[in-house]
C-alpha cells in the first residue's frame, strides 16, 4: 500500500493524486473543512447578488457541493460515534 497526503486547500496537488490514483480515506475533519468551506461560498456568492445566468449556475454548483459534504459529514460522524474517531481519522490510524 502506498500512502501519500497534500495540503486540504491545495486543489492541484488533490487533481495530481487523483489522476495517478489515489482515493480519499474517510476524514471526518475534511469533510467538516469543505462543508464549511462551501457554505461560506454559498453565502458570499449569495451576499454579491448577482442574478445573471453564470451567477445562478454557480450557487447551484456551491449548493450542491455544501449538500454532498453536509451529507458526507453527516455520514462520518455516525461513524465515528458507532466505531470509535479512528475509524474516521486516517492520522489516527497506524496501520
Amino acid at each position: 500500500m502506498l500512502r501519500s497526503a497534500y495540503h486540504a486547500a491545495n486543489e492541484a496537488s488533490g487533481a495530481w493524486h487523483c489522476k495517478f490514483g489515489f482515493e480519499e480515506e474517510p476524514d471526518l475533519e475534511l469533510a467538516r473543512l469543505r462543508r464549511s468551506f462551501f457554505q461560506h461560498e454559498l453565502w458570499r456568492a449569495r451576499e454579491i447578488g448577482a442574478n445573471g445566468a453564470a451567477q445562478k449556475e454557480e450557487r447551484k454548483r456551491l449548493k450542491q457541493q455544501y449538500d454532498y459534504w453536509n451529507k458526507e459529514t453527516r455520514r462520518l460522524q455516525a461513524i465515528a460515534e458507532a466505531e470509535g474517531y479512528d475509524a474516521v481519522c486516517p492520522v489516527l490510524r497506524s496501520d
